[in-house]
C-alpha cells in the first residue's frame, strides 16, 4: 500500500464540508479507518482493494441516508396534498380516545412536523382522519 496516498485522502476528508444529516456516522467511520491504518501490522498492511471497499461502503451509506431523507420529504408533501384534497368535503376523524368528529374540512396546513385539517374551526392531526362521509 502506498502510504503517501493516505495523507492526501485524510486531508481531503478533514476539509470536506458536512453535506448530510449522517455526517457524524461518516466522521466516526473515518476515525475508525484511520486508527486501523495507524495500528495495522506493517508486515501485513491493508490492501488497496480492501481500503477502496471500505470507502465504497461509506459512500453507499451516505447515499442511502440521503435517499431516506428525500423519501421522507416526499412522504410529507404527499400527506399535505392528501389533506388539502379533503377541503370542502365531509369527513370523519377519530381521536385516540375514540371520540368521533364529523364535519366539512375548512382547511389544511402543516404545523411543524404535523399536518392538520380544520373542521368546524378546530384543528385535528391528519393521522386521525378516518373517512370521507358520503351523504345521500
Amino acid at each position: 500500500m502506498d502510504v503517501e496516498m493516505i495523507v492526501p485522502m485524510q486531508q481531503i476528508w478533514e476539509t470536506r464540508q458536512p453535506q448530510s444529516f449522517g455526517e457524524a456516522g461518516s466522521t466516526e467511520f473515518m476515525q475508525l479507518l484511520l486508527a486501523q491504518l495507524r495500528h495495522q501490522n506493517p508486515l501485513e498492511p491493508m490492501g488497496d482493494s480492501e481500503m477502496l471497499s471500505q470507502f465504497a461502503q461509506l459512500n453507499a451509506l451516505d447515499e442511502l441516508k440521503a435517499i431516506a431523507g428525500s423519501l421522507e420529504s416526499i412522504g410529507d408533501r404527499i400527506q399535505l396534498g392528501d389533506a388539502i384534497a379533503l377541503v370542502g368535503r365531509q369527513v370523519e376523524v377519530r381521536t385516540p380516545k375514540g371520540e368521533i368528529h364529523k364535519g366539512a374540512v375548512e382547511g389544511a396546513a402543516r404545523q411543524g412536523e404535523e399536518v392538520l385539517i380544520t373542521i368546524d374551526g378546530r384543528d385535528f392531526p391528519f393521522e386521525w382522519f378516518e373517512s370521507v362521509i358520503h351523504e345521500v
